[in-house]
């Protein structure tokens, strides 16, 4: 029974689309980063003792952050740039390299969907 409930699900291309949308939203963010600190290193925003969870703390502070660059000029790419950047930093930069490794392994989920499907349809 839960094979084949797996098995159609499997089947499915929703979850292949889920999958591929997660991958895209996930690389997206890995760029903000990296843009972040490439372009924009000398205007990232110190955040501290954020910790783990604590970017919920400093709301308010990134959310004064985003307007200032808003009236700046600044553009949604650079703001959002310079934001996951500076929550990288005060992470030290574990945010990038976790975001990293749930790529990674999203990108073997999606392998592995592949070759199920493919391979998959012969055994079940």
């Amino acid at each position: 029974m839960v094979s084949t409930a797996l098995s159609s699900w499997y089947r499915q291309k929703y979850f292949l689309a889920a999958v591929l949308g997660s991958t895209l939203i996930i690389s997206s963010l890995l760029f903000f980063i990296e843009y972040g600190y490439i372009h924009d290193g000398n205007r990232l925003i110190y955040l501290s003792g954020i910790g783990f969870l604590g970017a919920m703390n400093h709301q308010q502070e990134l959310e004064q952050s985003a307007q200032e660059f808003q009236l700046k000029g600044y553009s949604f790419i650079d703001a959002t740039a310079i934001l996951t950047a500076s929550i990288d930093k005060g992470l030290n930069g574990y945010y990038l390299k976790i975001t990293s490794y749930v790529l990674a392994e999203n990108i073997e989920v999606l392998a592995f969907l592949l070759v199920l499907r493919k391979v998959g349809s012969k055994f079940l």
